[in-house]
């Protein structure tokens, strides 16, 4: 049985007003939040148009002194590179390191398949449905 529906509670009528008032709604907030402006930066405002001078001060903190002393960085070594002939430009690349190899493992025997020694029958049942 199909639920009837009440024609006071429909709000299809409703749909564009509703989409519309939320339009608003988030449009005066991103407005808001574009032009929004602390005391602090109304008040710098005021003074560069009224042609007073504004100083900005800032603090600068002053650089601790360690009670360590500082140890010092290790040397840095650059990895080998190759050596340039200087007679014809070419290079020379640093001799190669013969690649030993490991020994190759001895082949383990493979066993066979188990068989077991005893055969099972089965009866012969057919299906009942």
């Amino acid at each position: 049985m199909e639920t009837k529906k009440i024609k006071e509670k429909n709000l299809d009528s409703l749909r564009m007003p509703l989409a519309l008032t939320g339009l608003l709604f988030t449009g005066g907030l991103i407005l808001a939040s574009f032009s929004y402006v602390t005391p602090i930066e109304e008040e710098l405002m005021s003074q560069r148009n009224s042609g007073e001078q504004v100083i900005n001060i800032t603090q600068e903190d002053e650089p601790d002194t360690p009670d360590e002393p500082i140890a010092e960085e290790d040397t840095y070594v650059a990895p080998p590179q190759a050596i340039i002939d200087s007679v014809d430009n070419t290079i020379t690349p640093p001799a190669p390191e013969p690649v030993v190899l490991p020994p190759r493992p001895t082949p383990r025997p493979t066993p066979g398949p188990t068989v077991s020694a005893e055969i099972i029958t089965f009866p012969d049942v057919e299906a009942v449905f």
